[in-house]
C-alpha cells in the first residue's frame, strides 16, 4: 500500500512502536491505586507532562527529581484525541458568559465544541482572501487567509478565547500565529489564544516564545498525527488561581466525567513528540524535496479536457507535508476510488467530511468556482514517505485520468 493520507492519521513511527513494545508490559497498572507500582507510574506520567511542556516552552524552569525540569505555569490536559482534548478544555466554566472567536475554516469538531459551551457566544472570523486574490500572491509576499482588522472588530472585553489553526488541515496554509496573537493580546490580554497545532507539532517549528512571551495560552497535540498510535494532549496556561486545572481534577475525581489517563498512551505520545522534534529539521528537508518533486510532476500533466492541474496557493505559504491541488472538470471522488483500487491512498480533504455531496466548505469559503470545486485532492506526507511512493502515485494518477 502507498499511503499518502498522513494528515488524517500518520503511519506509526518504528521508534515509537519500539518504545510502546518496551513499555507495554511495564506501565500497565492503574496509576490511581495506592501501591508502589501506581506511585512509580504517577511519577512517570508527571515527568512526561513536564517533558511535553518543555518541548514548547523554555522559560521559568526549575529542577525537580530525576533530572527533569518543571515549568509551573503550564499544565497538560490528557485525552484520547486532539479533538476530544479541545472539547474537554472548552467545557471549563472559564468560557461561560462570554464569546469565543474562531475562523470559518476551523475543523467542525472545534466549532461544535464551542456551540456546546454553556452560555457562550460563537463569533466567526471569516476569511478575507478569495480564490482570485490567492492566485496573484507570489512566494515572496506574506499570506494570511484572515484580516487582522476584522479580528480587531470581533475581540472585546468579553472575549474568552480566539481559536486559530497553525496549519490548515486541508489547504496546508501556515498562519502567522505571532501576528494574530499579538493583535488579540493588544485588545484584551485576558483573552486566551488557543492554537490548533495538530498539523504542525513535530512538522513545523512552533516558537517557544509563543508561550514564554504570553502570546498563546494553549496548543493541542494529536498522537495520530505525530507517529503514535493515538492519544491527545492540550498544553495550557492555567487561569489563576488554578481555576482550570482544579476544574479538570474535579471532573476526574468528583463527577467522574473525565476518564483516567491511559498511562502507556500518554507516555508513548510524549515519546513520539520528542522524536519528531528531534528529527524536525532533517524530516522537513526531506519532505520539502518530496513536495517540490510532486508539484513539478503534477504541473506537467495535461487533463483529458486540455486543462492543467491547479495549485490554489503557492507552495511556499504551505506546510510541505500537505499538497493540495485541483483537477478542473474531474470528480475527485471517482479518482479517489480508482486510486484506492490500485492500493494508493489519498484524500479529498478532511477525513471527517469526506462523504458529502457538497463542495468542501473550505473551497466554498475561498470562492473556488463550482466547475472545478469537486476536483480537489490532498496528498499528505509522513516521515517514512519515499520518492518511489510519490513516483508510483503520479504514474497511477496519470492512468486514472487517462481512463476517467
Amino acid at each position: 500500500m502507498v499511503y499518502l493520507d498522513n494528515a488524517a492519521a500518520m503511519k506509526p513511527d518504528a521508534q515509537v512502536i519500539k518504545f510502546f513494545n518496551d513499555n507495554v508490559f511495564v506501565n500497565y497498572c492503574n496509576q490511581e491505586a495506592i501501591h508502589t507500582a501506581a506511585y512509580d507510574l504517577r511519577t512517570k506520567i508527571s515527568e512526561a507532562e513536564q517533558q511535553l511542556i518543555n518541548c514548547f516552552s523554555k522559560r521559568n524552569k526549575k529542577k525537580i527529581a530525576h533530572n527533569s525540569v518543571q515549568n509551573s505555569s503550564l499544565k497538560v490536559l490528557w485525552n484520547n484525541s486532539g479533538s476530544s482534548a479541545i472539547a474537554t478544555f472548552l467545557s471549563s466554566p472559564f468560557f461561560r458568559n462570554g464569546n469565543i472567536i474562531c475562523t470559518n475554516l476551523e475543523h467542525a469538531s472545534i466549532t461544535e465544541s464551542i456551540k456546546n459551551c454553556s452560555q457562550c457566544e460563537l463569533r466567526i472570523w471569516k476569511n478575507s482572501l478569495k480564490y482570485q486574490q490567492l492566485q496573484s500572491i507570489n512566494s515572496n509576499s506574506e499570506l494570511s487567509l484572515f484580516d487582522i482588522e476584522t479580528l480587531n472588530s470581533l475581540v472585546d472585553e468579553d472575549s474568552k478565547a480566539v481559536i486559530i489553526h497553525h496549519v490548515h488541515s486541508e489547504l496546508g496554509v501556515i498562519e502567522n500565529i505571532e501576528k494574530i496573537a499579538s493583535a488579540v493580546k493588544k485588545i484584551n490580554n485576558n483573552t486566551l489564544v488557543i492554537i490548533d497545532s495538530i498539523q504542525s507539532v513535530g512538522k513545523i517549528l512552533i516558537n517557544s516564545n509563543f508561550f514564554d512571551e504570553n502570546l498563546i495560552d494553549a496548543l493541542v497535540i494529536s498522537g495520530y498525527k505525530t507517529g503514535s498510535f493515538g492519544g491527545g494532549a492540550l498544553v495550557y496556561r492555567d487561569v489563576k488561581p488554578n481555576k482550570m486545572s482544579e476544574f479538570f481534577k474535579f471532573q476526574r475525581s468528583g463527577t467522574h466525567t473525565l476518564g483516567r489517563v491511559n498511562p502507556l498512551e500518554a507516555l508513548t505520545l510524549v515519546e513520539s513528540v520528542k522524536i519528531s522534534l528531534n528529527e524536525l529539521g532533517e524530516n522537513l528537508k526531506k519532505i520539502s524535496s518530496l513536495r517540490d518533486y510532486l508539484f513539478q510532476k503534477l504541473s506537467e500533466i495535461i487533463l483529458f479536457n486540455g486543462k492543467k492541474i491547479m495549485f490554489l496557493i503557492n507552495k511556499e505559504h504551505c506546510s510541505p507535508y500537505i499538497c493540495y491541488f485541483v483537477m478542473p472538470g474531474v470528480q475527485s471522488a471517482v479518482i479517489l476510488r480508482m486510486l484506492s483500487a490500485e492500493n494508493i491512498m489519498v484524500s479529498s480533504g478532511s477525513a471527517c467530511e469526506a462523504e458529502t455531496s457538497q463542495m468542501s466548505k473550505t473551497l466554498q469559503a475561498i470562492a473556488v468556482p463550482k466547475d472545478f470545486g469537486f476536483g480537489a485532492l490532498r496528498v499528505s506526507f509522513g516521515k517514512s514517505t519515499t520518492f518511489a511512493e510519490v513516483e508510483l502515485f503520479v504514474d497511477k494518477l496519470k492512468n486514472c485520468l487517462k481512463n476517467y
